[in-house]
C-alpha cells in the first residue's frame, strides 16, 4: 500500500511538472516573438527583422517611395493578420487608417511608423503590444500577431 501511494504521488508530480514545463512561463502560450515557433508559410525570420524599442519586429519586403509616414498621415492599406500557427484571422483591403489617431493596438501603430507609399511590411507584434491577456474575438489571450501590410496610398498631413 505504501509503495502504491509513493508511485501515485510520483506520477502526479511528474505529470504536473511536465505540463508546466511544456507551456513555458505562461500557461496560455508564448507572448513574445522570440519564444514562438512560426509556421514556415509566414516567412518570419526574426534574425532578419528590425526590433523596435517596444519589442515589435518589422521587415520591409517591398520598398516604397516618398517620405515615411508620420502622425496625422492618412494611410490606405491592405493587410492580412495571422496567428503564428499560420491561421489567418482577417484580411482587409482599402482600409483607411490615420497614424496616431485611429484606435488600433499599439504594436500595429509602432510597426507602421515611417512606412512609405507602395511599401509592403511584415510586422510581428508581442502580446503586450496587442490584445494581451484578454485576447479578442478569434485571437486567443497572450497571442503574438503577424501582419503583412501594403500601403496602397498615403496622404500626408497638411
Amino acid at each position: 500500500m505504501q509503495r502504491s501511494l509513493v508511485r501515485t504521488s510520483f506520477a502526479l508530480l511528474l505529470t504536473a511538472s511536465l505540463g508546466v514545463s511544456a507551456c513555458g512561463d505562461d500557461p496560455l502560450g508564448p507572448s513574445f516573438p522570440e519564444d514562438v515557433n512560426f509556421n514556415a508559410s509566414l516567412g518570419v525570420n526574426l534574425s532578419q527583422m528590425t526590433e523596435l524599442p517596444s519589442g515589435v519586429f518589422i521587415q520591409t519586403r517591398i520598398q516604397g517611395t516618398g517620405v515615411g509616414a508620420e502622425d496625422g498621415d492618412l494611410l490606405i492599406i491592405d493587410y492580412t493578420l495571422w496567428l503564428p500557427s499560420g491561421t489567418q484571422v482577417v484580411q482587409q483591403t482599402g482600409w483607411q487608417y490615420t497614424l496616431g489617431v485611429t484606435d488600433v493596438v499599439t504594436g500595429f501603430e509602432d510597426g507602421l511608423r515611417g512606412v512609405r507609399e507602395g511599401e509592403t511590411r511584415l510586422i510581428v507584434i508581442p502580446s503586450n503590444q496587442a490584445y494581451g491577456a484578454q485576447g479578442r474575438g478569434s485571437i486567443p489571450p497572450q497571442s503574438v500577431l503577424v501582419f503583412e501590410v501594403e500601403v496602397t496610398g498615403k496622404n500626408p498631413t497638411a
